[in-house]
């Protein structure tokens, strides 16, 4: 019966895991992903801006959102191709990161979840590279997950900007609290679903654990399902109102 629990709950988690190293006390690390979770791609179709100034803030969003986050080399497509080439991929959303004098700084597809962010305008300003990079990936990725302005947070990458000297005039480079929670909510109604992190033993407790891989992990696992030695005795109400007065 124990062998037939422990295999219904893993077939319930329907879900891909990857286990750290499980030598530790806590069993080890664990990161598992729910069917359909939803992918995200950015993808660099430029040579003018280095992906290690991309790369930061693309990190930033991974974990601040819990979400499936791939940062890849690729072609951009043109607009009316973009719904096709996100099948390709196999994503929920995009954003192509381009260098076309042609084309604004971000061009957004709000309800479709991708957008187009060009580095055209400003990839030779070195002074002010770094921190353009940061702002505008943060801004572009919000602007397509349903933030809009963070009204009651004065500082934040999301306040109102016109043009390039409207993002340099902005106070703070990085998402308000208002606006973390604005992002969380629009891409849990579009389907994202997160990742689960934590301990073997943490797993186990909140019920979310894979099968056991090694002696570490089944001994964690052993001591959470165990059954109680001690059988519950259910007591008479006039009998418990009796002890209790003694």
């Amino acid at each position: 019966m124990e062998m037939k629990r422990m295999a219904i709950l893993a077939a319930a988690l329907c879900a891909s895991s990857l286990v750290a190293a499980a030598d530790d006390d806590d069993g080890g690390q664990l990161e598992i992903w729910p069917k359909d979770h939803g992918r995200f791609f950015f993808v660099n179709a430029q040579s003018a801006v280095k992906k290690e100034l991309l790369e930061a803030p693309i990190s930033v969003i991974s974990s601040e959102f819990s979400i499936d986050v791939k940062f890849v080399d690729g072609t951009a497509p043109d607009a009316k191709s973009a719904q096709a080439e996100l099948k390709k991929l196999g994503a929920k959303g995009a954003m192509w990161i381009v260098n076309d004098p042609a084309l604004p700084i971000s061009l957004c597809a709000c309800e479709n979840g991708w957008a187009f962010l060009n580095v055209a305008s400003f990839a030779d300003d070195t002074e002010k590279l770094a921190t353009r990079c940061e702002k505008l990936v943060f801004r572009t990725f919000a602007n397509i997950h349903g933030i809009g302005d963070s009204q009651m947070m004065p500082q934040c990458v999301m306040k109102t900007a016109v043009g390039l000297s409207g993002i340099d005039a902005l106070v703070c480079r990085e998402y308000s609290p208002e606006a973390i929670m604005k992002v969380g909510a629009y891409m849990a109604q579009a389907g994202y679903k997160q990742c689960r992190r934590g301990s073997y033993y943490d797993a186990c407790e909140e019920g979310w654990a894979p099968l056991p891989t090694n002696d570490v992990q089944k001994a964690i696992w052993d001591k959470v399902h165990q059954m109680p030695t001690k059988p519950i005795k259910i007591v008479p109400e006039s009998r418990r109102r009796k002890e209790g007065g003694k």
